[in-house]
């Protein structure tokens, strides 16, 4: 637990005037002095509710816990679940329609907005049982064919892109189909080739992305007056990670 004193806070503010870039801040209007009475208060009131707050468990990660980390497939694993429309998290497809609406924008329209009869997610699949083509995520929908290739740390693979392209192209049969690269700056692949259409190919970053889930999350926390548990621990699981994408 952090111990704050208005002395030593006042003291690391003052020595940070001393010693901060100017060209930082030359259009920053100059910092009102310091009131010692109300940091003061304010240190007593943190020093009073900061074991509140931990005692009703308001900084509760379950994934720091996990040791999710920047682990790929353990933070692919868990993105499959936000996604799937039947997942135990309650919340029905409203994070994969926001997803596939901003996907189906990005493609100029050929991704549709909706999944359509049915919707399959899957992790580490082989599209066409080529075990050198082992894809992270999958979205095998009645009206599309996704898949996702996550990165966070690794680099991509010889023509990594270019043969998931293929695979998708063989396993959509007559539905619209891409490849989603979804990385920490939503670079475009190096490995796309040539070959291919370029609205096959979408990139994301994960950053963009909890930026489209995050309201989404919010509105829906706010529907219902009455939640059991399960739905509080849901709608927490689903917070902590989208703010972890934040930070990828």
């Amino acid at each position: 637990m952090i111990t704050l004193s208005p002395e030593r806070l006042l003291n690391f503010l003052e020595q940070w005037q001393q010693v901060r870039p100017p060209a930082l801040f030359q259009n920053k209007p100059a910092i009102k002095p310091l009131a010692p009475g109300k940091l003061a208060a304010f240190c007593s009131l943190w020093q009073h509710y900061q074991p509140l707050a931990a005692q009703n468990a308001l900084f509760f990660d379950p994934w720091d816990i996990a040791g999710l980390a920047r682990k790929e497939v353990q933070n692919t694993t868990v993105l499959a679940w936000l996604l799937n429309p039947l997942g135990s998290h309650g919340f029905g497809d409203i994070m994969l329609n926001t997803l596939m609406a901003e996907l189906s924008l990005r493609s100029a329209g050929q991704l549709p907005a909706y999944y359509g009869e049915y919707c399959r997610v899957n992790v580490e699949v082989c599209p066409s049982g080529d075990t050198s083509n082992r894809v992270d995520l999958v979205v095998d929908a009645h009206t599309f064919y996704l898949l996702v290739e996550v990165k966070i740390d690794a680099a991509e693979q010889y023509e990594q892109l270019s043969r998931y392209a293929q695979e998708a192209n063989i396993c959509a049969g007559q539905r619209p189909w891409a490849v989603l690269f979804l990385t920490p700056h939503g670079c475009v692949g190096s490995t796309i080739g040539e070959s291919t259409e370029k609205n096959r190919h979408l990139s994301l970053s994960w950053y963009e992305l909890s930026r489209l889930l995050w309201p989404v999350l919010r509105g829906y926390r706010q529907d219902i007056q009455y939640k059991s548990p399960q739905r509080h621990m849901a709608e927490q699981s689903a917070t902590c990670f989208i703010r972890r994408m934040m930070q990828f």
